[in-house]
């Protein structure tokens, strides 16, 4: 999907911040997973983001007609793009290839 830029969606603000947001579906079988994961997050994620200039990452488990999706949010610094940071291995899609993550 193509981000769309406006009056009030600007593509960066005069703040300097750059503010993301996603939806994607979270699968049940995986529910139980991604909680255990991200109810304590390593301290390795934790540095990573900040070397990344991610800032205020917030991720909300709901559920619409029966399915359950995450909807995620962050900000980024600086003049770097926050695509270089992933893609994380353990969200990859098996066999779907792309770029390896740059080390933390």
């Amino acid at each position: 999907m193509k981000a769309s830029y406006g009056k009030t969606n600007p593509r960066q603000t005069s703040d300097g911040i750059q503010r993301y947001g996603s939806v994607t579906g979270l699968r049940p079988e995986m529910e139980r997973r991604y909680r255990e994961l991200h109810a304590n997050a390593w301290d390795s994620v934790l540095t990573r983001l900040y070397a990344c200039n991610i800032r205020n990452y917030s991720i909300l488990v709901s559920e619409l007609e029966g399915k359950k999706y995450l909807f995620s949010y962050f900000e980024h610094i600086g003049e770097d793009s926050p695509r270089i940071c992933g893609p994380w291995p353990m969200t990859r899609q098996p066999g779907a290839g792309g770029r390896k993550p740059n080390p933390a």
